[in-house]
């Protein structure tokens, strides 16, 4: 394999909007579970060293366009171009660069934490679905009365107790029918890195109380819904 090592000078802005958005979102890697293999989409991975030289490195499936992500990838691919001597304008790209980082330094400012909240990314749908399933197109979706999901998880989720103590953490998916009264019917994993998240995934959904069913026609129907419930160590509050 050949690896092209060219070099390019630019202006010491442009070097230091890059340098500082880099060192900003690797310093704020989002917390993933899944793998993005088998999806129709585009994974970007993106490194950086910290003030201790330590190497850092993320990844982002597919992001929506528009998104600060899909933005700094453009900034990349815009810097990339310069590089190579494509007809590229290095003021353009040092002041789309410059803008990105102060909205993403705004950001970090407005939402310091955001990151730090688990996503799954993969080949399962979460949250409900959007037809009934008899097929017939939502319009108000099945939800919990007075709280969230999240919420209900985290009020009741109790850690096992030997991955906890090893600080283990994973994910589980699970499947359910929410009927016509909200009842929920059939809960079944889809998919949990351990044994034991599976057991407390499905002891936690067992348990809930019933939900306001989804609407189809004006008229309450089943629906499914796919929960993901991450484990963290960190964040566990028992």
């Amino acid at each position: 394999m050949t690896v092209d090592t060219r070099s390019v000078v630019i202006s010491s802005s442009l070097y230091q909007s890059l340098g500082a958005i880099f060192r900003t979102v690797t310093s704020q890697v989002q917390d993933l579970d899944g793998s993005t293999a088998g999806l129709d989409g585009v994974v970007y991975y993106f490194t950086s060293t910290d003030a201790k030289g330590t190497n850092q490195m993320g990844r982002k499936w597919s992001p929506k366009k528009g998104s600060l992500m899909d933005r700094l990838v453009l900034v990349c691919q815009s810097a990339y171009m310069l590089s190579r001597g494509e007809d590229i304008s290095e003021q353009a790209v040092a002041e789309e660069a410059a803008a990105l980082l102060k909205e993403l330094q705004q950001r970090t400012k407005e939402q310091p934490d955001a990151y730090k909240k688990p996503m799954y990314v993969g080949i399962y749908q979460v949250g409900p679905q959007q037809r009934s399933l008899s097929g017939k197109q939502i319009e108000e979706l099945a939800h919990l009365s007075g709280t969230t999901p999240e919420e209900y998880i985290a009020d009741q989720m109790v850690y096992p107790a030997n991955l906890l103590a090893k600080n283990i953490s994973g994910y589980a998916l699970c499947e359910f029918t929410i009927d016509k009264e909200g009842v929920i019917l059939r809960p079944h994993i889809l998919k949990a890195t351990h044994s034991e998240f599976a057991e407390e995934a499905l002891r936690i959904v067992k348990g809930m109380p019933k939900w306001s069913p989804a609407l189809a026609g004006g008229k309450p129907t089943d629906s499914n819904y796919t929960l993901y419930i991450p484990f963290r160590p960190k964040l566990y509050k028992p």
